[in-house]
């Protein structure tokens, strides 16, 4: 396993029940590198297919991690051969797909998969910088009865921080606290990172971008900026019908 400096993954795990649709296409869309999980002991599904189409519209990175393998009944070489059918070549056949076989409940292989995430991500020189203003996607939104309007944002890159006036496609407004993913109360979020956050002025859309202002006014003012475009949008679409 690669140990010669810490890396941080951050998972972005979706549901694999066919009724998470919307859901997994938003994941896909603020990710770096999609895994792809399948069952040996159950094969290619209807939400397999959609995800592997949802990945390479896209056009990120795919890597295949064959679970289950402990079960008596997995059978690692039928689901390479199922999913060559859709044009996903194992890299042991000639292809250019990492297909990795584990077992999350016995923890087999975990350190190849995570090892392959790490080539990838050096593959694509993956960085962020800190000297910038948080900017990212909105995961999920919801009302609280003790907060108002909360939302667990993904910072994708530069730093947020509490006291930051965030703007999205409709609200602009400060955040008043965030709680990082290990439940504690922080005061400024780094790239890769997802945080709730609360100080809302309204529940945000998710899956709608966000940026972050030192100042109200600045705010203000990008949050005009991304009116009009709606505005003008919403107009032109109106016009051609």
């Amino acid at each position: 396993m690669i140990t010669e400096d810490k890396r941080k993954l951050v998972f972005l795990d979706t549901p694999g029940h066919e009724a998470f649709s919307s859901m997994r296409s938003r994941g896909i869309q603020v990710t770096d590198i999609g895994v792809l999980v399948v069952a040996a002991d159950d094969g290619v599904k209807p939400q397999t297919v959609e995800t592997i189409k949802c990945i390479k519209d896209a056009g990120i990175p795919l890597i295949v991690a064959i679970n289950k393998i402990d079960k008596d009944d997995a059978n690692i070489e039928n689901i390479k051969q199922e999913l060559s059918k859709y044009n996903l070549i194992p890299d042991d056949w000639g292809g250019d797909i990492p297909m990795i076989p584990i077992s999350a409940k016995e923890g087999t292989n975990m350190d190849e998969l995570f090892d392959m995430m790490v080539l990838v991500s050096d593959m694509l020189d993956l960085r962020a910088s800190v000297e910038k203003n948080g900017i990212g996607t909105i995961l999920e939104a919801n009302l609280d009865k003790s907060k108002g309007a909360i939302a667990t944002l993904l910072v994708q890159n530069g730093v947020l921080e509490v006291g930051d006036f965030i703007v999205t496609s409709q609200h602009a407004a400060k955040i008043r606290g965030m709680i990082n993913c290990n439940n504690q109360q922080v005061n400024q979020s780094m790239p890769s990172s997802p945080v709730l956050v609360w100080g809302l002025t309204d529940v945000p859309n998710i899956g709608d971008k966000f940026e972050a202002f030192k100042s109200e006014k600045e705010a203000k003012s990008a949050l005009q900026v991304r009116q009009n475009e709606v505005y003008k949008t919403q107009k032109n679409q109106f016009d051609i019908r």
